[in-house]
């Protein structure tokens, strides 16, 4: 998203800049809330923190991408569109494949944080598993016990 911010200002004079902007702003909003109201609905499990890591300090190398946008890029040139979405659409790959996807700008301007966790469940405490938590809670700590919802394969947030 904030890479749509800093081509918009860029090219302010191009109008389906405007509308696609927006659109993608609102897209990535709703997406987000139905997201996190599906999780809320969802039974909890607890789990004890084992070991953790903040993730949150990552989302310097997210931001590298938008360096490129400030390059000299012509948004009425074919080229140039062709460019920059072959380029956004690799490193949403590389992302999405890595785990990333979660770390960016616009959880921490929410003021969520992203941790790797060690975790084993109360229940059996001899499986432990490693898990991605969305969180508003600024610091976890070991053996905390934490209640979970699960919003996608290995990822979570907490109540």
């Amino acid at each position: 998203m904030p890479l749509f911010i800093i081509l918009l200002v860029n090219n302010y004079q191009v109008i389906w800049m405007w509308i696609f902007t927006i659109v993608i702003f609102i897209l990535s909003i709703t997406i987000w809330v139905i997201l996190i109201k599906t999780a809320k609905n969802k039974t909890s499990t607890k789990k004890e923190v084992i070991s953790y890591e903040d993730q949150s300090k990552i989302s310097l190398n997210y931001l590298v991408p938008y360096i490129i946008s400030f390059m000299s890029l012509d948004l009425t040139n074919w080229q140039d569109i062709f460019s920059i979405t072959f380029l956004m659409l690799l490193i949403f790959s590389i992302f999405s494949n890595s785990d990333l996807l979660y770390i960016n700008p616009i959880l921490s301007i929410f003021n969520y944080r992203i941790y790797d966790l060690e975790v084993k469940d109360t229940m059996n405490n001899k499986k432990t598993e490693r898990i991605l938590l969305i969180s508003k809670v600024k610091k976890l700590k070991i053996h905390q016990i934490i209640k979970l919802k699960n919003i996608s394969e290995d990822t979570y947030t907490d109540d």
